[in-house]
């Protein structure tokens, strides 16, 4: 039976004290209610990213997979993202991944078709200023994004914007889906507590400035 995951996000005060098996992430859904965009910046879906329901911009980026492993825990978006185009030139931030205790979401950068950098720091967010139940409510999504530095200077170099300093994208919700064992996932989303270790799906290959 695949079991919404409603707790995979618990505030970071909590501690796992024994280890446990990581348990694959099978799919899901992670929506973003994007706020509206700088004047003349008109947004794109990309791969399998979908329109989602609601007023306003509304995405959704299916879950690919990913990993319950506590504070290791990483969800993939791959095949979807979302493109800003500005007169000719086009910034698209795609193949996301979640990263709890980072408090940041990742994502691979290209700009006029060409790759600018993989796994670049995209988006702010503070799990624990939301309840686990909350952050699974694809009704309504209440994670505020913010855009890192190095979002907010791909922006300004690309379409010769000037962005304020934690500019907010949007807010967003995900529920990923797991078959685990009832016991195994009651100890491993307690682990978001741990902090100071970092797993990436792959190292970083460029920084945007």
């Amino acid at each position: 039976m695949r079991t919404p995951l409603v707790g995979l996000l618990l505030p970071i005060a909590l501690i796992v004290a024994t280890p446990a098996a990581a348990v694959a992430i099978i799919g899901g859904t992670t929506r973003v209610a994007v706020n509206p965009l700088p004047p003349g910046l008109t947004p794109g879906l990309l791969g399998t990213a979908t329109l989602g329901p609601g007023p306003g911009l509304s995405v959704d980026f299916p879950i690919t997979g990913g990993l319950l492993d506590g504070i290791r825990t990483r969800i993939f978006h791959e095949g979807s993202g979302v493109s800003l185009t500005g007169g000719t030139d086009v910034l698209a931030l795609e193949n996301f991944i979640i990263a709890p205790n980072l408090n940041r979401i990742l994502g691979d950068v290209t700009l006029n078709g060409t790759l600018v950098g993989s796994d670049v720091p995209l988006f702010l967010a503070n799990f624990a200023s939301v309840s686990a139940a909350a952050l699974a409510d694809l009704s309504n999504p209440s994670l505020v994004l913010r855009l890192t530095p190095q979002a907010i200077g791909a922006l300004n170099t690309a379409f010769g914007v000037t962005l304020p300093a934690n500019a907010r994208f949007g807010t967003a919700a995900s529920a990923p889906s797991l078959v685990p064992e009832a016991s195994v996932w009651a100890t491993m989303i307690l682990g978001f507590g741990l902090v100071g270790l970092s797993l990436r799906r792959r190292p970083f290959k460029a920084t945007l400035s």
